[in-house]
C-alpha cells in the first residue's frame, strides 16, 4: 500500500493496515510538523508487526510514482482535494495508476474528488471516497456520547439519497 499523509487520518490507517496484515506500507508526506511523529509511528509499526513500512518525503516524486505503480492500494489521507484545495490532487497523471488497484481518498466533500476522477480516467475499477469513514467516525462518537448504536444504515440511506434518484 502507498499512503499519502502522516496526520490524523493517515496514522490510524497505517496502524490498522499493519495490524490487519498488510505486508508493506510506503508512507509519503511533506516534511512538516507531522514528520517527527510519522517517524515514531513507523518505528512503532516495525516493532509491533511484521509489516515493512517506510517514510519518504513527498518531494521525491519519482519514488512516489514508483510506489503507487507497485501498490495494490493507494490511499490519500491528506486534505488535498477538500476545500480550499478541491481542484488539486497529489496524482494528476492517470498513468501512475493501474486498473486492478484500489484508490481511496479520505476526502468526503466533494463526493468525487479530482484524485478520484484521475483514477477513474485511468480505468481503476475500485475508487472510494471518505464518506464511509466519516459515517463510522460519527457512529463511534454517537456511541461514546449516548451509549447507543447510531443507526448507520439510516444515515447511509440519507447520505446517498440523491445518488439513488
Amino acid at each position: 500500500m502507498t499512503l499519502a499523509g502522516a496526520g490524523g487520518a493517515a496514522t490510524p490507517i497505517a496502524v490498522q493496515s499493519a495490524l490487519d496484515g498488510i505486508k508493506e506500507i510506503k508512507i509519503f508526506n511533506i516534511k512538516d510538523d507531522k514528520w517527527e511523529q510519522a517517524e515514531k509511528n513507523v518505528k512503532t509499526i516495525h516493532e509491533n508487526t511484521d509489516c515493512k513500512v517506510s517514510l519518504t518525503d513527498l518531494a521525491d516524486q519519482d519514488a512516489f510514482k514508483k510506489a503507487i505503480a507497485e501498490s495494490d492500494i493507494y490511499c490519500d489521507a491528506t486534505g488535498v482535494g477538500m476545500k480550499p484545495l478541491e481542484n488539486e490532487t497529489l496524482v494528476s497523471d492517470p498513468s501512475w495508476f493501474h486498473k486492478d488497484m484500489v484508490v481511496y481518498d479520505t476526502v468526503y466533500a466533494p463526493r468525487t474528488t479530482k484524485l478520484m476522477k484521475v483514477a477513474q480516467e485511468a480505468g481503476v475499477e475500485h475508487v472510494f471516497d471518505g464518506i464511509g469513514m466519516m459515517i463510522e467516525q460519527g457512529a463511534a462518537a454517537f456511541k461514546l456520547w449516548t451509549g447507543k448504536d447510531m443507526p448507520t444504515d439510516y444515515i447511509r440511506e440519507i447520505m446517498f439519497e440523491d445518488e439513488n434518484k
